[in-house]
């Protein structure tokens, strides 16, 4: 292939070449809104052709005729897609859809019930959990919004409860627009919260719940965790990326702060705290009747406590 000047142009360059032109096309119908759908989810799909024409290259070493099977696949490509061959536009569309729903889901009071541990395993989304109305006739309810679902399963083993919150897989370049769990939980269960999640912004106010544990694994996060005092003992740990949290805990409660993390900013010495091999701890954390237990592993992160 070779230009007016005769040089050879090469196939290098003429894929970089139809590389730009497609980015350039796509772009330009972003701005005109010509697609309905996940352009970017479009191009995933289809980008293998690329290596396709690197391995054709291999064998034809005419370049013109490979731009002729170049354009045979693109007018191919038009004539299915708009003519739905086979359902081939329908497939490729379903596959694509990103239209977000809601999934609504409640679990019925059970007093022999004394316990909850929840387990939240999501992608990345805003999370928010408080407490239901004392006089709820539901163990918990709640709602998921994406454009996947989520699968929930219940075990009851004796007086204790297991509930399993786990997103359904999907296609991540689809998964866009809002994406968010909520969940109100029983404030007169004793209850514990595992949340794994990826980068996520979390608001939890445990104010009203009898909160005894709380574990957070996520990527590069940020939230407002709320405790109250329900419960004499709460045990917190963090484990995330580069985040920030601001974590608010009842005046009269004693804290121990265990951290292993490259903390940017932190405000322990301001809590009146006692410093020892790193570790922050209340004068009188053991003997007090009302106490939380933080453990911090993350990445460069914000750490806050405020009394409230």
């Amino acid at each position: 292939m070779e230009d007016k000047s005769g040089n050879n142009i090469g196939f290098g360059k003429f894929i970089w070449g139809l590389l730009i032109i497609l980015v350039g096309v796509i772009f330009l119908g972003i701005n005109l809104g010509w697609w309905q759908n996940n352009i970017w989810s479009l191009v995933w799909m289809f980008w293998p052709i690329i290596l396709i024409l690197i391995g054709i290259r291999f064998f034809i070493k005419n370049d013109y005729f490979l731009v002729m099977i170049v354009l045979i696949i693109i007018v191919l490509a038009i004539i299915l897609g708009r003519s739905n061959v086979g359902g081939i536009k329908d497939q490729v569309w379903s596959k694509l859809d990103n239209t977000v729903s809601t999934q609504n889901f409640t679990n019925p009071r059970n007093q022999e019930v004394s316990e909850i541990g929840y387990e939240i395993n999501l992608g990345a989304m805003n999370v928010n959990v408080t407490a239901l109305d004392p006089q709820s006739v539901e163990q918990y309810k709640g709602n998921f919004k994406s454009t996947n679902g989520i699968d929930i399963t219940n075990e009851i083993v004796a007086d204790k409860q297991t509930v399993i919150f786990s997103e359904k897989p999907a296609n991540f370049l689809t998964t866009q627009g809002v994406r968010e769990f909520n969940l109100e939980v029983s404030p007169n269960k004793a209850s514990t919260f595992r949340i794994n999640s990826g980068a996520s912004t979390l608001d939890l106010d445990f104010t009203n719940v009898i909160l005894q544990k709380l574990s957070i694994d996520s990527g590069a996060s940020s939230g407002k965790v709320k405790i109250g005092s329900k419960s004499s003992t709460t045990d917190l740990s963090i484990n995330a990326g580069a985040s920030s949290f601001n974590i608010l805990v009842p005046q009269e409660t004693r804290l121990w702060i265990e951290s292993d993390s490259a903390l940017l900013s932190k405000n322990f010495d301001q809590l009146g705290l006692e410093k020892k091999d790193g570790d922050y701890k209340s004068a009188d954390y053991d003997s007090s009747l009302a106490k939380i237990h933080l453990e911090v592993s993350a990445g460069v992160s914000n750490i806050l406590i405020e009394k409230y």
